[in-house]
């Protein structure tokens, strides 16, 4: 009988195999494998009680009044909640498009979305046991926080990221220099592309789908592919008229999950009105889904221990910029003012991964200014110019303000110029640290972008 066509599932070894060997949560499901093979092997084969194969095995076994974990001349440790018995699970020799768990009372997905999912999910088991795979994962498990198992380490705080900067009353706000950060990690992503060139003699690939002809989407497309010629990454640009329609779109989308030289896809946003985005999202790849918008992403970011293929670029680049600058996160009040699905509940989630106390102010929170005065972090993106003023900042708070607004200025060249959610004249008077606009989150959240299509290549291509 062989041991690959068994999957066991049992919450008391994991526990124990936590504490034991302290591995990955692959790892655990590996070595959870193993162990009940020998079990359902040696209990098949030798007719001995479960108790005393457990023992030999040196594993739990779990009865109805549970079982305690103790080491000699310890207290005894918390009982461990019993569970039902041990099931197993046992693959079909059905066609993979048909494929199925045969265990009772099987909860079974029909269709091809459910095999494609059974069988990304079999691709992510495969590559996460693999080196090139958790090589190509490590940035960003240090983005997720310590509660992962590669606890990141905060780094030395970098002098060429501040910028320091008087106020009125003499105190001295430090300006976060994003473009020096983004630089930096830029640099690194164009030093691996060459490194990958010259030994497997490729390179990452990224598709950019523009429905429509909006100015500011054409603009933040042109940015992007200049970022991309600069460190080596081919692009692909597919551009569909205006009356597209939603079936056109997928088309195309789902012509780049198929094609092996994209490594990451972005769709444009937003998208016209009878364009579903959300359907358009989700029919990305998660393998391909650089912008880590995908429901398989979001929903990792969201569950401690798991670990996304992507974190989105923007919540990204805001950690990035409080790390590199040496801003301890763990235990601190943080409030992110705005709930959007691409930048406001991913920040959340990210900050929660650092042990942060975090709240959510938004259209419907009540004393927002009270809030956010307690403060140690304060984070805001709600597409409001100067929305944010000095009174609503606790002295010595650090604020990211990732808001773009274009508001009129006959006093410049092209009469409007770019501000963010933050009323950065005032503020600079009461922070300690804050990020321009322009100049802060944008050039990092680019640079994210070109480091989360580096890593999808690498998966992609097993390189190390």
């Amino acid at each position: 009988m062989d041991r690959r066509h068994y999957l066991i599932k049992d919450a008391s070894l994991e526990l124990l195999v936590r504490r034991k060997t302290k591995i990955s949560d692959d790892g655990i499901r590996g070595k959870k494998f193993e162990i009940f093979c020998e079990i359902f092997l040696r209990k098949r084969n030798g007719a001995k009680e479960s108790a005393e194969i457990h023992r030999e095995l040196e594993v739990p076994f779990s009865s109805r009044k549970g079982w305690n974990i103790r080491k000699s001349n310890e207290e005894p440790a918390t009982p461990i909640p019993s569970y039902p018995k041990r099931v197993l699970f046992r693959w079909s020799s059905e066609p993979a498009g048909r494929r199925r768990l045969s265990y009772p009372r099987a909860r079974t997905m029909r269709g091809l979305w459910a095999a494609h999912w059974r069988s990304l999910g079999r691709k992510i088991l495969h590559s996460s046991s693999s080196s090139s795979s958790s090589s190509t994962l490590s940035s960003n498990l240090k983005l997720l926080g310590p509660n992962l198992p590669d606890v990141w380490m905060m780094p030395s705080s970098s002098s060429s990221a501040f910028r320091s900067q008087s106020s009125a009353n003499g105190q001295t706000a430090n300006v976060i220099n994003g473009k020096s950060i983004a630089r930096a990690i830029r640099e690194g992503v164009a030093s691996e592309i060459c490194r990958m060139k010259e030994t497997i003699v490729k390179s990452p690939g990224l598709a950019i789908v523009l429905v429509g002809g909006r100015r500011d989407s054409q603009t933040f497309i042109r940015v992007k592919l200049k970022a991309c010629e600069e460190v080596g990454i081919t692009t692909y640009v597919e551009e569909l008229s205006e009356e597209s329609t939603e079936d056109e779109v997928l088309r195309v989308v789902s012509r780049l999950n198929n094609n092996p030289s994209v490594n990451g896809i972005i769709v444009q946003l937003p998208l016209p009105q009878h364009v579903d985005e959300e359907r358009i999202i989700n029919f990305v790849s998660p393998e391909k889904d650089v912008d880590g918008f995908h429901p398989l992403n979001m929903g990792n970011l969201a569950m401690k221990g798991r670990e996304p293929l992507f974190i989105p670029c923007a919540p990204k680049s805001c950690i990035e910029l409080l790390l590199r600058c040496g801003v301890e996160i763990m235990g601190k009040r943080a409030v992110v003012v705005g709930r959007s699905k691409i930048v406001g509940l991913p920040t959340s989630l990210l900050l929660q991964r650092h042990h942060a106390t975090v709240s959510t102010v938004h259209s419907f929170t009540k004393n927002p200014e009270q809030i956010t005065s307690e403060a140690d972090i304060v984070i805001a993106d709600v597409g409001i110019p100067n929305l944010i003023c000095g009174s609503w900042l606790k002295p010595g708070a650090v604020v990211v303000d990732m808001g773009t607004n274009q508001v009129q200025d006959p006093g410049v060249d092209q009469g409007v110029r770019i501000t963010g959610d933050v009323c950065f004249e005032e503020a600079i008077k009461v922070v300690s640290a804050i990020t321009p606009v322009p100049g802060g989150v944008g050039p990092v959240t680019i640079a994210m972008l070109l480091s989360n299509t580096l890593d999808s290549a690498k998966r992609a291509f097993g390189f190390i």
